[in-house]
């Protein structure tokens, strides 16, 4: 079951949707989670007695001589992807975790388990019991006890009935269903291609995305992810048909994430879970297919440096990402540079719809491109020949989407929100190393401001009582009166960054600061109100070296 898979350099291009790569998702990421379960089975031996591994192992051997396709279906799973990473980097050293280990190492069992269930056949398994749950990937979890009860336990499985045994108890099932069941959900999509979505909000490693998954959900917020879902898949059908496909190839998995806050839209995939997207709830449907194909394009990354590395080591990992607070490793900038190409393909074929929004998002995408792709050209010598061929292909595709027009309002915002990002981004690395609390982050008021003006549809920004007027007098294009207000926010507070950034942007369009950023920065810092806004009068009125 384990392959050798190849890359031939015509493969890789810039947009998942049209490249052949994704003929392998099945076998590379089935032979992937092979690997690591060899490894798994390789050196986990002093706590194997405790979680039954290798008698799981034989299970799934048996069970492989007869029902290979189910098999395959849950080895090759997102799940089992996440889950094996888990244990291999606790069983290293890597992460530590509260839980003991030989309940994440028992959960072989519960694969065993699952493949017995889309078989029909019968089985019995050792299996862990995490707070009374009994979790089955692909299928739901099962109530067996107090919340209190963590152990490991053995399940068997005899037609349809289930008996789940542990020191001290034993509970009995007709079945999964009824009290006590809570199953997966499954979001169908697509009349004429049925595909569906397995809505995650059980399993215990929906954890490892970095963010707190959402509680069990209710019916009605069920409801609404299947009616975000049908909603998204017309929009790819109807405006994005390349890629209905690959969406339906690729990603087989939501994991809901809790909310946070006024936040915009946030999603993640992860490198060990190839197919699986864990995301807040989008705003809409356009939102959500937006989303889709950002993701797909992560996971299409991911996907190539399975079969053929992108990167060289040796990458000292400070790079500028025009979509990130931080410093990023070239492979987080490669990362960004191809989930928004495809951001930036959609967005441009949104604008048949004649809103301005989509204009803005494809504009600002086609920006920050620019930038990215500068930064993997300068540093070619850390990527692979495979990285190097995706990395033209991406730019390719720039200079192609760079000839396509756009309305002079909205190529000024996108330039000018492009531009506050890198400010803001230099202001970062410039504090980075000084003590205290006040680190800069990047503001996403001046984008939400520009976002509302777009999907209001009408030729000046309407002012709300709580706007602030230097940002107001920014993205009208009055930047002189912007620069003035911002400096005026400095000189009362020299911690606000955010207003050193968009300074920093206003001045650009007329009288752009060529100082040493750094410096300017300590200064601010150190001087009382009276001195802070006698470093920014120069500034402002244009001397280069303040």
């Amino acid at each position: 079951m384990i392959g050798l898979h190849r890359l031939s350099r015509s493969s890789v291009t810039a947009l998942a949707a049209t490249s052949p790569v994704l003929d392998e998702l099945g076998p590379v990421r089935l032979s992937r989670h092979l690997v690591q379960l060899r490894l798994l089975a390789d050196e986990a031996p002093a706590v194997d007695r405790a979680a039954g591994f290798t008698e799981c192992l034989a299970v799934l051997e048996e069970l492989q001589s007869g029902v290979p396709d189910q098999v395959a279906n849950v080895l090759g799973a997102p799940e089992t992807g996440a889950w094996s990473a888990w244990c291999l980097r606790r069983l290293l050293g890597g992460v530590s975790d509260d839980t003991a280990f030989e309940l994440d190492l028992g959960h072989l069992g519960a694969l065993g388990v699952a493949v017995a269930a889309a078989a029909g056949v019968d089985l019995e398994v050792p299996i862990p019991i995490r707070g009374g749950w009994v979790h089955l990937p692909a299928l739901g979890r099962l109530r067996v006890a107090d919340p209190d009860l963590w152990t490991m336990g053995r399940l068997r499985r005899a037609g349809d009935r289930i008996a789940v045994t542990w020191p001290g108890g034993r509970a009995d099932r007709d079945g999964l269903g009824g009290a006590g069941w809570q199953p997966i959900r499954r979001i169908r999509f697509g009349a004429d291609e049925p595909a569906e979505f397995l809505l995650d909000d059980v399993s215990p490693y929906r954890r490892l995305y970095g963010y707190r998954p959402a509680d069990r959900l209710h019916a009605y917020e069920v409801a609404l992810w299947q009616g975000l879902v049908e909603d998204a898949a017309q929009v790819l059908r109807e405006r994005h048909p390349e890629w209905m496909p690959a969406v339906r190839r690729v990603l087989t998995v939501l994991v809901p994430l809790a909310a946070r806050g006024a936040d915009d839209g946030l999603s993640v995939t992860a490198r060990d879970s190839i197919g699986a997207v864990a995301l807040t709830v989008p705003s809409d449907g356009r939102q959500l297919a937006s989303t889709l194909v950002h993701e797909l394009q992560h996971n299409y990354v991911n996907l190539l440096h399975d079969i053929d590395p992108l990167f060289e080591p040796g990458d000292a990992g400070r790079h500028y990402s025009p979509w990130r607070d931080d410093a990023r490793p070239l492979a987080g900038v490669a990362h960004g540079s191809t989930a928004f190409a495809g951001v930036a393909r959609f967005w441009q074929r949104e604008r048949a719809v004649g809103d301005r929004l989509s204009e803005l998002e494809f504009a600002l995408a086609v920006r920050q491109l620019r930038a990215a792709v500068g930064t993997l050209t300068a540093s070619a010598e850390f990527l692979t020949s495979v990285g190097r061929a995706l990395a033209a292909s991406i730019g390719d595709l720039v200079e192609a989407m760079e000839t396509d027009p756009v309305d002079a309002t909205v190529g000024r915002l996108a330039a000018d929100l492009a531009r506050e990002h890198e400010f803001a981004w230099r202001i970062r690395e410039a504090t980075r190393s000084s003590a205290g609390s006040d680190q800069p982050v990047v503001h996403t008021r001046l984008r939400r401001l520009a976002l509302r003006w777009m999907n209001a549809g009408v030729e000046t920004i309407v002012p709300r009582p709580d706007d602030d007027p230097a940002d107001l007098a920014l993205l009208s294009g009055a930047y002189p009166a912007a620069a003035r207000g911002y400096a005026r926010r400095l000189a009362a507070d020299p911690g606000d960054w955010g207003a050193l950034a968009t300074l920093l942007t206003s001045l650009d369009r007329t009288k752009p600061y060529a100082g040493d950023l750094g410096d300017l920065v300590a200064a601010l810092r150190g001087a009382d109100a009276f001195d802070r806004a006698a470093i920014l009068a120069p500034v402002i009125a244009g001397n280069r070296t303040a």
